[in-house]
């Protein structure tokens, strides 16, 4: 089904798109979370992460 790079990564790129939704709908299902406040949705979380992933995306 999958059998070229090119579809694979269409594949990955285009369900990766759809972690976060789909975490967030998850979090607010199971574990009744309440939503994130308007000023601040990220929070330090996000800080926290985006060297990291800019870290990771040179060393791939």
């Amino acid at each position: 089904m999958y059998s070229c790079v090119s579809n694979g990564f269409f594949l990955l790129f285009f369900a990766g798109m759809f972690i976060f939704p789909l975490s967030k709908f998850a979090l607010k299902l199971f574990f009744q979370r309440t939503p994130e406040s308007k000023p601040n949705p990220g929070g330090l979380i996000v800080i926290e992460t985006v060297f990291p992933m800019i870290g990771g995306l040179f060393a791939a």
